[in-house]
């Protein structure tokens, strides 16, 4: 699903068309590959065609190159071995081959590190926000700008909220935090969330509506209630145990119910939604990174019979 359209051009076009039945089909020409589009037809369900077409084509591709080559598992008949022959003499003489792969992984390294400034950038830009906050306005002010944070926060866990959303809000998320927003999104929430947790923890915990427990040594203070909600952060990521593997103890306690509460809406409401986020993104990477793509629908469209 690489190719280029007709014009050359990087944007990849995709037929829309119906049939006699009122079935909907979205199929890239080159390859007369198509899938079902599911009704009635949105933008949500033109895209999650897409993805099962890409992903279809990838799968198509891959059965087909364990075709002509075989695997190690099975015992190659003449046209695999010869094949496997032909790549073992042409690879190694491929003009330019060691600084074609040489460019991929610098040009890896380089998105990897531009992600992870943009991730850290967005991150200071916010922390920064709130503890300058707390430190210089009064309580009251502190309290509308975490007030102003929730609703930001509340917007973007919206976007990230559910597949359908994800899918939905993916180009805004594009344009707002780059390429690779639903990486960048759910990095951004976990720690600012994290920070404003914190923050309004640690102000019912000055006025006594909640109350919580310096049980390792640490002073109850912003920076110990942030670690607080990254450690029960870290408790939900899936099968890793990082809290057991890393010898982290819980940085404070608490007896509180009301408390727990807290934690639990921060797990509900700011993990998991993060956390099944950049699932989605490795698990689709491939065709989220692909060339843009255009839908063309020409009235009366049928493909051609074979």
């Amino acid at each position: 699903m690489a190719d280029k359209n007709e014009e050359g051009s990087e944007t990849i076009v995709l037929r829309v068309f119906s049939d006699s039945e009122g079935g909907v089909y979205l199929m890239y020409e080159p390859s007369k590959e198509k899938v079902e589009v599911r009704r009635p037809v949105s933008a949500a369900t033109l895209d999650e065609a897409k993805m099962r077409l890409v992903k279809g084509s990838k799968e198509k591709m891959k059965a087909e190159r364990a075709r002509l080559e075989g695997t190690d598992k099975e015992k190659l008949n003449a046209q695999q071995q010869a094949n496997r022959e032909i790549a073992a003499a042409v690879k190694p003489v491929r003009p330019g081959g060691f600084f074609t792969r040489a460019s991929q992984m610098f040009t890896l390294i380089f998105q990897g590190l531009v992600t992870t400034l943009m991730v850290l950038w967005f991150i200071a830009l916010a922390y920064k926000g709130v503890e300058y906050s707390r430190e210089h306005l009064p309580e009251a002010m502190h309290a509308v700008v975490l007030v102003l944070y929730l609703a930001a926060l509340v917007l973007c866990i919206y976007m990230i909220a559910t597949e359908e959303n994800r899918r939905k809000q993916s180009d805004r998320i594009k344009v707002w935090f780059g390429p690779r927003g639903l990486l960048v999104l759910p990095c951004l929430i976990l720690v600012v969330a994290g920070s404003v947790f914190a923050s309004l923890t640690l102000m019912l915990h000055n006025h006594g509506w909640v109350t919580m427990q310096a049980c390792a040594g640490r002073p109850i203070a912003e920076g110990s209630l942030m670690d607080f909600y990254m450690w029960n952060f870290l408790k939900l990521v899936p099968l890793l145990k990082l809290n057991e593997a890393l010898k982290l103890n819980e940085p404070l306690c608490y007896t509180q119910t009301r408390v727990g509460l807290l934690i639990l809406l921060f797990q509900a409401l700011v993990v998991i939604p993060s956390i099944n986020t950049i699932r989605y993104y490795w698990k689709n990477r491939h065709t989220l990174n692909a060339p843009a793509s255009i839908y063309v629908h020409d009235l009366g469209w049928t493909p051609e019979p074979e």
